[in-house]
């Protein structure tokens, strides 16, 4: 976490800040993760940012908020790099009483409300 939220770009406007020729975008996450938040790193943010254009000033603010907007689901990205967004998938339409329980088996179990579905995760002990 940066300690770093959508109302820090509304509280903090540019205030002429000089930073560093030779500060990299991964060098102020590093700063923000080692560092406690307060005024002087809020503002840093966000002079830093006043070099870029809107488009990346809107991808780093992305980044910072941990609200990046991909557009891209966890299918698509696992597809590139193999499990590395852990996830599991739903049987549907198949009635519990058809289902085959062995011991110590984990079972998944969804119930649909109202449009809302609920995953409960049960182990069957016998």
């Amino acid at each position: 976490r940066y300690g770093i939220t959508k109302k820090t770009f509304e509280k903090y406007q540019p205030n002429n800040m000089k930073i560093e020729d030779d500060l990299s975008f991964y060098g102020l996450l590093d700063e923000l993760a080692e560092s406690n938040i307060n005024d002087t790193l809020r503002y840093k943010v966000v002079n830093y940012l006043e070099m870029f254009n809107d488009e990346v000033k809107e991808i780093m603010k992305g980044v910072l908020i941990k609200d990046l907007e991909l557009g891209i689901s966890a299918t698509t990205v696992n597809k590139v790099w193999p499990k590395l967004i852990p996830g599991f998938s739903l049987q549907l339409a198949a009635r519990f009483e058809n289902v085959e329980l062995h011991k110590d088996e984990e079972i998944f179990v969804t119930e649909k409300f109202d449009g809302i579905r609920c995953v409960c995760i049960s182990i069957i002990f016998q």
